[in-house]
């Protein structure tokens, strides 16, 4: 088989020390029943090995290997390095710790097909421990939606995540590549993104966002510090998206007026308010909640009663919770 000098897709790994999960991750590309495709690996600066086991044992002619010295943040910059040399007209990600069913390409095909212009696009993606078989989507249709991103992703914002999502070749020119940041680098991206194209959503599950495996995320929320909690006084305090989003409403005020942009900004919060409560953070549970847009949802008022718990009553009933979670599994 010969690859095309324009493919269809160009498949972008980012690669950072993940020796363990590198060739499962490559093999459910190349496994992938739609083929018109081109593999670039990024690795930016591995020292484990990984690169090297790839090389060693994937001989497929539509497999890159790009090196380039680390970057740091999320991998967000290998993305771009792999976007600025991608060949396809359309660039879909996976993480080199995630996998792909093998129907994965043909539903985003199907989905730019039904798109008809440069977006955004993404299957349904499913969270499960690494090593769990998840059995292909295999109904013989799915539901595609193009939707409003922001009030989507403000009612649910993992239903894309870098595993599961695609941009045509125009969104990169055009829009430019990820932030570099440890935390939040796609969430912005997306957001960014759907300010100027539109964004599609199929229901098939394809994507498989592997937990257990110390992704950059599980890094994050182990390491143990004695910092005190940051002050959250401003959007741009809480996360990179709410952070250009308030950048952009300095240039345009009235994005802040369009209702989709309040949902996402509340549903952001929603969420914040939500993990500091578990964490036993009221205070900052109650900082998040005063950057809300009025009104709000019962959920989020909710969440607010329980955000002027004292802090001992809230590790009780988060120890609690712990306790009956475990014991149900």
């Amino acid at each position: 088989m010969s690859v095309s000098t324009s493919p269809f897709f160009s498949v972008i790994v980012p690669l950072y020390n993940k020796r363990d999960y590198i060739l499962q991750a490559v093999e459910s590309v190349l496994a992938q029943g739609y083929t018109d495709l081109e593999l670039l690996v990024v690795d930016d600066g591995s020292t484990d090995g990984s690169a090297e086991l790839l090389e060693a044992h994937v001989s497929d002619i539509r497999l890159r290997v790009i090196r380039q010295l680390n970057k740091g943040g999320a991998g967000g910059q290998a993305r771009n390095t792999g976007m600025a040399e991608a060949r396809g007209e359309w660039f879909a990600f996976l993480d080199a710790d995630d996998l792909w069913l093998p129907n994965h390409l043909e539903e985003l095909a199907i989905i730019a097909l039904y798109v008809g212009r440069p977006a955004l696009i993404s299957t349904k993606p499913i969270e499960m421990p690494t090593g769990v078989i998840v059995k292909p989507d295999l109904r013989k249709e799915s539901c595609i939606s193009e939707l409003n991103y922001f009030e989507a992703a403000g009612r649910q914002i993992g239903q894309n995540n870098c595993s599961s999502s695609a941009i045509h070749r125009e969104v990169f020119e055009r829009v430019g590549g990820f932030i570099n940041v440890r935390s939040g680098p796609d969430l912005e991206y997306w957001s960014r993104v759907a300010l100027e194209y539109p964004y599609a959503l199929s229901d098939r599950t394809t994507s498989v966002y592997c937990r257990g495996n110390m992704g950059n995320m599980e890094q994050i929320a182990s390491q143990n510090t004695d910092k005190p909690p940051p002050s959250l006084n401003k959007l741009a305090d809480v996360s990179p998206s709410l952070a250009m989003l308030s950048d952009k409403a300095t240039e345009n005020p009235s994005l802040f007026e369009r209702e989709d942009i309040r949902a996402y900004i509340n549903g952001r919060l929603r969420s914040g308010m939500r993990n500091k409560i578990r964490q036993s953070l009221p205070r900052q549970a109650r900082a998040l909640r005063r950057l809300m847009f009025d009104p709000v949802d019962r959920q989020t008022q909710v969440l607010t009663i329980a955000a002027w718990l004292p802090t001992a009553v809230l590790q009780l009933l988060n120890a609690g919770y712990g306790l009956a979670r475990s014991r149900r599994f």
